[in-house]
């Protein structure tokens, strides 16, 4: 019941674990009131006593019941409604009959054990006639009928001998039922963290990108479709490596991902408070929810990369462009087009790098 209240969110998890935790309670009740020891210390409640054993007995159905219906077809709810308000009306009219002293509780046992025995049985056939979650169902049958055939063999006691005393055989049968009911569920648990533990090894793979370490690409779409949803005030940078491609040529591709991971690494050391996404190759999107200040990613972008046994030999340095959208601006500009003029500057950059440095010639002679 702690469980319920505190720990299981799932709403099938917590039914069965509340209904395991009352059936628990309903026979600790039941088996306390047995003990002989518990009689002698508590004699002037032996009136408490007798009540709890008769009330706690009549009850036990009820989350067997329970249980049982998780597991059975949706079709037959509500007769399973109805076995359980019959349980709760017989329980309710011998609590009245007995207080008025119209009959006693223990009169009636052999009725309140042949309506316990009926009801679960009915129950049982629900369940047995169900194509609901087999696994499940077999080990509620398993579990279950013991109970009953103790419960059938108890009646033919008390008729035959006058006396009904099997409830040691009851309660180790059906704490055997509560701890069957148990592992399974613990089981199932156990089966669940394993598939979210997965998934969250999933989540991480696909959220970062393994060379860089830097957001995904994924991770870079989440982010614009939340930024969609609910707009903010944000600054997007789009920034390119100058001269890669003369780099995987002079100097092999190794170089390559090396020249690429650096990119990565300038641009968070730069950005440390902002979302840093590789979109692909060697581009990169800088998103800074917040406006950064233009002289400040104008200092950043005058910074020299150095790469070391690359750049003594090529140029190599990051165009970048970058945008400040705001929510409320006057032309009326979106998430996606703020983007958009973000790549335009950054190719716009980098078509005046390289129109300025001539960079061909000058590094073809460097690596020569």
């Amino acid at each position: 019941i702690i469980l319920v209240i505190f720990f299981i969110k799932s709403p099938i998890s917590r039914k069965i674990i509340l209904n395991i935790g009352l059936l628990a309670f309903l026979f600790s009740v039941y088996s306390f009131t047995e003990y002989r020891s518990i009689l002698y210390i508590f004699s002037k409640y032996r009136l408490l006593i007798y009540y709890l054993e008769y009330i706690s007995f009549l009850l036990i159905p009820f989350p067997i019941i329970n249980l049982i219906n998780i597991y059975t077809d949706v079709k037959y709810s509500f007769l399973l409604f109805i076995i359980k308000n019959i349980i709760l009306l017989n329980w309710l009219v011998q609590i009245i009959l007995t207080s008025a002293k119209i009959i006693e509780f223990k009169d009636l046992l052999p009725f309140s054990t042949l309506l316990i025995i009926v009801t679960c049985i009915t129950s049982l056939i629900l369940l047995f006639i169900s194509k609901n979650r087999e696994k499940e169902k077999k080990r509620v049958l398993f579990s279950l009928i013991p109970v009953l055939i103790i419960l059938l063999v108890g009646i033919g006691a008390y008729n035959i001998i006058g006396q009904f005393e099997i409830s040691s055989l009851i309660l180790i049968l059906t704490m055997t039922f509560i701890f069957i009911q148990m592992a399974s569920l613990i089981s199932k648990y156990t089966k669940v963290m394993q598939e979210n533990e997965k998934i969250e090894k999933y989540k991480a793979l696909v959220s970062y990108d393994t060379m860089t370490l830097m957001g995904s690409r994924h991770s870079f779409e989440e982010h614009i479709s939340s930024l969609r949803v609910s707009p903010r005030d944000t600054t997007f940078i789009s920034a390119d490596l100058n001269n890669l491609k003369l780099v995987n040529d002079n100097l092999g591709h190794n170089y390559g991902d090396v020249a690429i991971i650096e990119a990565g690494r300038f641009l968070h050391n730069n950005f440390s408070d902002s979302q840093i996404y590789r979109i692909g190759g060697d581009e990169y999107v800088v998103i800074h929810e917040g406006i950064i200040d233009e002289s400040y990613i104008e200092s950043v972008q005058s910074q020299n990369m150095y790469i070391k046994d690359i750049s003594e030999k090529i140029d190599i340095s990051l165009s970048i462009g970058y945008f400040n959208f705001y929510v409320n601006n006057k032309e009326g500009y979106s998430i996606d087009d703020a983007l958009k003029f973000s790549d335009i500057y950054m190719y716009e950059n980098k078509r005046i790098y390289k129109k300025s440095n001539n960079n061909s010639d000058k590094n073809k002679n460097k690596v020569n």
